[in-house]
This record gives C-alpha cells, structure tokens and sequence, in this order.
C-alpha cells in the first residue's frame, strides 16, 4: 500500500475585526442595534451586539464564537465600555463605549397674588421626572412679604434614593409671588358735643399712599372743629377713625337802647393846668395894678 505525504493543514482562529465606520469590504460587521447612548432610567442598560461573519454567512454565537464583558457601572450616568473578544474559532478584541446620559426633570412653581396684609405669601410647585420610582425631597422656597413681586424659587434635597448626579433640570416654569398694594378705609365720624350724631359717617377705601381732602358738611347752628380733613403727603398709611365734634354756634344778647351821652371834654393835664392858672393869675395882677395907677391920677 503506498502513502502520500499531504503535508499538515493548519486551521486558525478568524480574527474579528470590526471597523469602526461601516465597511462593505469587512468580513465582520455588527447587525441590529448599534451602541448608542442611553438616557438614564434607574435600570441597568447594557448593549448586547450582534456579529455577522461574511465569508461565512453566519451569525456568530455570543459564548460561542465570542465574549462580551462591560465597565463596572452600566446603571448611573456616565461612559460604558464593551469589550468583544472572539472564542473558539474566532480570535481578536474589540472595543466599544456608548454613555449613560442624564434623565431630564421639568419644574414647575405656582405664581400667586394677594393684597398686603403683613402675612408671607408661598405657593407651591412640582417636580417631574423623577425614575424607577426614585424619590427626592422637593419644596418651593419663594416668599415676600411686602409689596413688590418675587420668584417663587424651589430647592432640591437629594435625600431620597434618587442621586443628583444622574439627573439635570431641562426645563423650569417658575412662577411669579406679588404683594399688591393694600386698601386702607377712611372713617369720619360727625357728632355733637354731647355725643349724638351730627351728619351721617363717612368711610371711604383708599390705597395705601393715596391722599384725601374732605369738607366737613355744614349744619346750621353748629361750627365743627375740623372744617377739613386732610391727610400730608404721604397719604394714608393704615385704617384711619376721625371724629369731627360740632359746638352751637353763641346766640348774641340784645341790651336796651340807651340815649347818646354828650362826652365831657379831656381834662388838661394836671401840671399845664396849674400853669395855666397862674398865667391867669398874674395877668389879674397886671390888670389890678394898672387900674392903681389910674385911679390915682384921677385923685391928684
């Protein structure tokens, strides 16, 4: 019987080569889903490729033909990395990553409106998004107190199972708190002295700063103290109760007619009329002394 030496045939491991962009001239190429970045859900998300052999026209057995292995973490945020390695009558390595990206949260706060009356003013407000059940402990945080207008802010406390990191905000409504300026009543009361009323009480309602001017009404017989309420400039600042008191207006007494009476001359004062006594005085002498002389020429 007569042999033939054939040589050994040497069977080796097809490498598994995968471009990174697709070729069509590649023996090997990934079918199905491609590696693509998952948004964060709470679950693990692992990507479980499919590899088509060309030459042979087969689909390559996971655990058969090939390995996969991934990074520790394929739950949280953040890169996965896939390791390929061919088995049996496959060899090579490759590797692929896709990321784990954030799940977005929408948060919305509630506007609100009221009159001043020195009390805060809150509203509340959602969040949403929120995975898996995962809790966090959210709370508005806006609040005025005075008028004017402020945001109704919020804050998030990640206390819960929920982890900031895999989370961002994509959205915020924030709404609007407003302390609007506050109505202040105006009451004057019109009485008597003695306490009864005079004229009907008027109350007005009146923006706090807003002025006012009011004539206190007219009854007949009576004055009041106030002809006028008003306020200065900075206008009414609370609730404000005059009382305005009217007082009988005096009756005037009528006296007798009297007569006129002739008025007596002013005296000279005392010291001119002494002077003008002795003037008179000493012209008298004058007179006697030269009727004297007269009457004894007369007996010569």
């Amino acid at each position: 019987m007569k042999t033939e030496d054939l040589g050994t045939l040497e069977v080796t491991a097809a490498e598994i080569v995968i471009p990174g962009e697709p070729d069509p001239d590649a023996r090997f190429a990934f079918t199905g889903d491609m590696p693509e970045d998952k948004v964060y859900n709470g679950s693990e998300q692992k990507w479980e490729p499919t590899i088509s052999d060309k030459e042979t026209g087969k689909t390559l057995a996971k655990g058969t033909d090939y390995t996969v292995s991934y990074s520790e973490d394929c739950t949280n945020v953040g890169a996965v990395i896939v390791t390929i390695k061919g088995v049996g009558n496959y060899s090579g390595e490759v590797v692929r990553f896709y990321h784990i990206t954030k799940a977005p949260l929408i948060v919305t706060t509630s506007s609100a409106s009221k009159r001043y009356d020195g009390t805060p003013l809150t509203a509340d407000g959602t969040l949403e998004g929120l995975v898996n059940n995962e809790t966090a402990t959210f709370r508005t945080t806006g609040t005025i107190t005075e008028e004017g207008t402020a945001q109704n802010t919020y804050e998030i406390e990640w206390s819960g199972t929920a982890k900031e990191t895999n989370y961002t905000i994509a959205k915020e409504d924030l709404g609007t708190l407003t302390i609007e300026r506050p109505y202040y009543t105006l009451t004057i009361n019109y009485v008597f002295s003695n306490g009864a009323t005079a004229a009907p009480t008027f109350t007005q309602q009146l923006l706090r700063g807003e002025t006012y001017s009011r004539m206190s009404p007219t009854v007949n017989g009576y004055t009041p103290n106030y002809a006028f309420v008003r306020s200065d400039a900075n206008g009414i600042q609370q609730n404000i109760t005059l009382t305005v008191v009217y007082t009988a207006i005096p009756t005037p007494t009528h006296r007798p007619h009297q007569p006129h009476q002739l008025h007596r001359p002013h005296r000279l004062h005392q010291a001119e009329a002494q002077q003008q006594r002795r003037q008179m005085e000493h012209r008298l002498e004058q007179r006697l002394e030269r009727t004297k002389t007269v009457m004894l020429k007369l007996f010569r």
